[in-house]
């Protein structure tokens, strides 16, 4: 079932629930919604086959429960909560199991996403029919609140894909990007990041490309940085997003320090946010910060390792060994800082679950090694260690 599972990632096929408490002032908030996807019946699938099961550290369970109730809306915390534990239980279940299927299951699902991208880009509007089933939404370019861009050409629609903002499938095709390193579907991913119009994935993309073709590392730096300067000036965009980041950073800030011990509660950001169309912060570790709490952020992050990211430790997931690696994580970093959707959206928390889980398997110069071992039965540079296990030539 796991290679079900990355085959349909990047789908967003679910049913949405509206009770009361996802509502604000009567309107329907998707942040707020409960929603089954389908990519949660395959989970369940897996979790009742497996019979796997994970505990929660005691420190965590007492923090949450505090989150839950100093909440402002306690359902929505209790359900984001659980879709956290759903995706941490995940997480642990891959780091045990062989992920020899990653590489085509994500390959296929690149090539699906990416032929939707090009239709919906060339169509101006959704395309209907079979892709329904995988989550694609009835839009075009007169549909209130959709995203587009005023172009040289005229106006144009942001293909969604099957993605709920066209800067979320910037991002998937840019860590799919990263994982693949080259080969077609490498260049399929980068050829179609541009059609999304997202700024931040485009100057990634194409930093991404400076730094993997130019030896100098000087010169690499010296270009990218006038690349991103370009690329901000001169590719289009809304005139409003800058001064409503910042509006939104301000409110976040405000609510951390407004509540600096619980939080507003997990999922909760949104709902004090009506000024702004609703919209959560577009900074990941503020938002964690004002909907957990400072003493829950501080423990997560702790629990998390993130220091383990800068080891030269050779066991750590980002060693020595492993230095390639920290492209991704360092795009990983950067989006968290511009954007939301690593939070808040479903399908990209489970890409960011699987992506880890693969990167804890690895400890080798570069995340392609793995996929050339399965299939050739050799490893990479250096070798490549499983679970701290060193497999021979």
């Amino acid at each position: 079932m796991i290679w079900f599972l990355l085959l349909f990632l990047p789908s967003q096929l679910g049913f949405h629930f509206w009770p009361e408490w996802s509502m604000v002032h009567g309107v329907r908030i998707d942040y707020l919604s409960p929603t089954l996807y389908f990519t949660d019946l395959i989970i369940a699938t897996i979790w009742v086959f497996s019979k796997f099961k994970v505990r929660v550290p005691l420190s965590i369970i007492i923090f949450l429960t505090l989150n839950i109730f100093f909440s402002q809306s306690p359902f929505v915390s209790i359900y984001r909560w659980l879709r956290f534990y759903e995706y941490y239980w995940l997480f642990k279940y891959l780091v045990k199991k062989d992920l020899s299927l990653v590489s085509c299951c994500l390959s296929l699902s690149v090539i699906w996403v990416s032929i939707l991208t090009w239709w919906q880009f060339i169509a101006q509007s959704s395309i209907g029919g079979l892709w329904y089933f995988l989550g694609e939404r009835n839009f075009d370019i007169t549909t209130i609140g959709i995203a587009r861009t005023l172009t040289p050409i005229g106006l144009m629609l942001r293909p969604y894909a099957v993605f709920p903002h066209p800067n979320a499938l910037a991002a998937f095709l840019l860590l799919m990007a990263l994982v693949f390193k080259k080969g077609k579907v490498f260049w399929l991913a980068m050829l179609t990041i541009p059609l999304t119009l997202s700024r931040t994935g485009i100057i990634l993309a194409v930093v991404l490309l400076i730094v993997r073709f130019m030896k100098n590392r000087i010169l690499a730096l010296s270009l990218s940085l006038v690349t991103c300067y370009l690329l901000l000036v001169y590719i289009p965009g809304s005139p409003d997003s800058w001064t409503q980041r910042l509006d939104l950073l301000k409110v976040g800030f405000e609510t951390i320090m407004k509540y600096p011990l619980w939080g507003v509660g997990l999922g909760n950001f949104v709902a004090i946010t009506s000024a702004y169309h609703f919209q959560p912060v577009h900074n990941v570790f503020v938002l964690a910060a004002a909907e957990l709490g400072l003493p829950l952020f501080l423990v997560l992050g702790y629990l998390l390792k993130i220091t383990r990211l800068h080891s030269a430790d050779a066991d750590s997931i980002c060693g020595q060994e492993n230095c390639k690696l920290k492209i991704a994580f360092a795009v990983l970093l950067i989006t968290a800082n511009v954007d939301h959707y690593w939070w808040t959206l479903p399908q990209m928390q489970l890409l960011l679950t699987i992506f880890l889980a693969v990167a804890v398997q690895l400890n080798h110069g570069g995340i392609r090694g793995i996929y050339r071992w399965r299939i050739s039965g050799k490893p990479g540079p250096g070798g490549l260690r499983v679970r701290g296990q060193k497999l021979k030539q």
